[in-house]
């Protein structure tokens, strides 16, 4: 095998909670996540050192490279990919492109290199690689916990969709942390609740326990609740901010008012687009 070809999933975080903080600082996570149908597509082909080709941010810092820096590293395998990778995650938005494209190189190369390394090794260097990795491996409906690194499938979301908001500014992650830091006294959401709702279908019971605790320490409170209640207005069943931001999404019963509510904010020009929820985070297109 010479070439593997895959798509991986964007992600949305349905709750975001902050349980505590490490001695070294790192914020301990409880989050329910759900992947989405907006892939980034990377093709790998073997060669004798890592490289990268992508529109943005073509160097070692790149969390694609990372990830294949640390599994030769961890496998001991010689040699090295040409990674050539397809966006269409948005950047900046919460919705996990590099952590999604770093799942996808683990993936892809595992499948490559015949290194027949179980997901859950494969999860444990993506942790090393950020905190939406190990998610982004297994992907579906999962509760995410400590620092991203313990991931527990649930049962799938059933049915519903997504119209998602992408405004032309980002959020910094690190000052919504460092905000919420310095006062976190938001509403925590219920995880479980949540979770029971997804998977008997109950769309219209989330609102209050889809909570995101970063939204208030976004430095952009009064912009995100303005897109939220946009979404709200053209049909939303519920609306949050995903991740750290900045792109907010709302969940409808299904793709048609999805797609409607996408279609008439893109007409007052905002980047909107619809989703559905998708059942893993990575998918092999194609190997030879």
């Amino acid at each position: 095998m010479e070439r593997v070809t895959l798509r991986a999933a964007a992600k949305l975080n349905l709750t975001l909670d902050i349980t505590g903080v490490r001695p070294d600082g790192y914020h301990l996570l409880r989050m329910v996540m759900q992947s989405v149908g907006v892939y980034d597509t990377l093709t790998l082909q073997k060669a004798p050192e890592i490289s990268l080709e992508a529109a943005e941010l073509a160097s070692p810092q790149n969390l694609a490279w990372k990830a294949a820096a640390a599994f030769f590293a961890r496998t001991g395998i010689s040699g090295g990919v040409r990674i050539t990778l397809e966006k269409s995650i948005p950047a900046q938005a919460g919705m996990g492109g590099g952590s999604a494209d770093a799942a996808g190189v683990l993936a892809g190369l595992n499948l490559l290199c015949g290194a027949k390394l179980p997901a859950a090794a494969l999860r444990e260097i993506g942790a090393s690689v950020g905190a939406d990795v190990p998610y982004c491996i297994t992907g579906g409906t999962a509760l995410v916990e400590g620092i991203g690194e313990r991931v527990t499938p649930l049962p799938p979301m059933k049915g519903g969709a997504f119209a998602i908001l992408k405004p032309e500014w980002g959020i910094s992650t690190v000052e919504a942390y460092r905000a919420y830091d310095r006062d976190p006294h938001p509403a925590h959401p219920d995880a479980g609740a949540l979770s029971r709702d997804l998977a008997e279908g109950n769309l219209g019971a989330l609102a209050p326990n889809m909570a995101n605790v970063l939204e208030a320490a976004s430095g952009r409170q009064p912009e995100i609740e303005a897109l939220r209640q946009l979404l709200l207005q053209n049909g939303a069943l519920a609306a949050r901010m995903t991740g750290s931001g900045s792109a907010v999404y709302g969940v409808f019963p299904d793709m048609e008012g999805a797609e409607r509510c996408a279609a008439a904010l893109g007409r007052e020009g905002l980047a909107a687009f619809a989703a559905e929820p998708v059942r893993q985070g990575v998918e092999i297109l194609s190997a030879e």
